[in-house]
């Protein structure tokens, strides 16, 4: 009996470390595959498959080369890549991340789009290899060049909305400009359909941003507070107004414009007589109407930034819609980087300049101690320019401030735009 005994734990023995054994080296095989990114924001069902096994996502969790990452319905994830490309899937998407590796000339990022959306903001790997990013999807191949991008893959069709690109991007071999939708069908996918953007490609792009979950705290319980980059926004002198200088405390909200009367004198109107008036031989000029500024982003405590800004005003009012302000950049000595997409905004014009806040969207700042969150709604951008007087094609030197979910100004830097009446 006690043989028989034996020989029955020495098997169910051997069963349990061959399994262990197994397990291991499926570890092992996991293991080897390299951390390229982080998940920065999410919201909804999303998991990764690595391997055989199905992963829960969850905000700042790491993603590896090879996972592929699937979002339920609702679902969205927005994941920075280790080169600070920013990548988000939206609901009903599947993508394997293929390929990745940031070294110089040599760079390069492969991923395979099965079903879904995802907006890229391209980072380091366009910068030395525009050639180097490739998207597949079942009847296209996508390379982008340094981009704000969406691609839409469907069972019938592919569709690249270019947004923002000096270099455009390639769609099974045919340039997309910015401003440019390139579509492809599965029936005749040589042939690329081009068409311009319209307001419904904005609000895709705007239905990608993904809300701050209001999860503030550093990853191993130090206090939130980012390390000091000695950045000083007069550091940019070229690109601000008349004297080049800000307020000791570099706070650029200190400048703010005045509000305005809330309810101003009207003018009197004049009561008729029965003798028609003499006419006046000036006829009046046009009602002023709305002018754009958009410019690109500059210096900040992130080193350089990578990035756009842009608004709408009304000239007669002052009113300002549709504000945003998008980048990324990264302080190599300091540790930090930061990636912010801020769409909404509003704010008022007058002669004493602008400022703009409430903007809706997300980002986040990575430092030494780990990841903070940022408030869209309290960061601001705000200028000098009377934009109300200015000329078409003025000038607009801007400062914006990002604030986190607890009031800390975790990022700051500046931009130069012009106004386009």
């Amino acid at each position: 009996m006690r043989s028989l005994w034996n020989k029955r734990l020495i098997f169910f023995l051997t069963l349990i470390f061959s399994l262990m054994f197994v397990l291991s080296l499926a570890s092992l095989s996991y293991a080897a595959e390299p951390k390229i990114g982080i998940v920065i924001a999410m919201t909804g069902s999303v998991s990764v498959t690595r391997g055989s096994v199905s992963i829960e996502l969850a905000e700042k969790s790491e993603v590896f080369l090879s996972d592929t990452l699937v979002t339920g319905n609702p679902g969205k994830v927005q994941i920075l890549l280790d080169d600070d490309t920013s990548i988000t899937f939206g609901p009903n998407t599947t993508c394997e991340l293929n390929e990745f590796a940031n070294e110089g000339k040599n760079s390069r990022f492969g991923a395979s789009l099965g079903l879904g959306v995802m907006r890229v903001i391209t980072g380091a790997i366009t910068e030395s290899n525009p050639d180097g990013f490739k998207i597949r999807t079942p009847i296209s191949t996508v390379g982008i060049r340094g981009t704000d991008a969406t691609i839409t893959s469907t069972p019938d069709t592919t569709t690249v909305s270019v947004a923002t690109s000096n270099q455009g991007v390639v769609l099974n071999g045919t340039t997309i400009q910015q401003g440019q939708n390139g579509t492809v069908a599965s029936n005749n996918p040589n042939t690329v359909e081009i068409t311009n953007r319209t307001e419904t490609d904005d609000d895709l792009n705007d239905s990608l941003l993904i809300p701050p979950s209001g999860d503030n705290a550093w990853s191993d319980g130090e206090e939130n507070e980012l390390p000091n980059n000695d950045f000083n926004l007069a550091d940019a002198g070229e690109i601000l107004p008349n004297d080049n200088t800000l307020p000791e405390n570099n706070d650029i909200t200190d400048y703010s414009p005045p509000k305005l009367p809330d309810n101003p004198t009207p003018t009197p109107t004049p009561t008729p007589t029965p003798t028609p008036p003499t006419p006046d031989p000036t006829p009046p000029g046009p009602t002023p109407g709305t002018a754009s500024v958009s410019g690109n982003l500059g210096a900040s405590s992130f080193g350089q930034s990578f990035g756009n800004f842009g608004f709408s005003v009304d000239l007669q009012s002052g009113a300002i819609t549709e504000g945003s302000l998008n980048g990324r950049g990264a302080n190599v000595g300091a540790g930090t980087t930061g990636v912010f997409t801020f769409t909404g905004g509003t704010g008022n014009a007058n002669a004493s300049g602008f400022l703009i806040s409430g903007f809706n969207g997300s980002g986040v700042v990575i430092g030494p101690g780990g990841m903070v969150t940022l408030d869209p709604n309290a960061s601001n951008m705000s200028g000098r320019p009377d934009l109300l007087t200015l000329p078409n094609g003025g000038a607009v030197p801007i400062g914006f401030e990002l604030i986190d979910n607890a009031g800390i100004v975790a990022g700051s830097g500046v931009g130069n735009g012009s106004l386009t009446k």
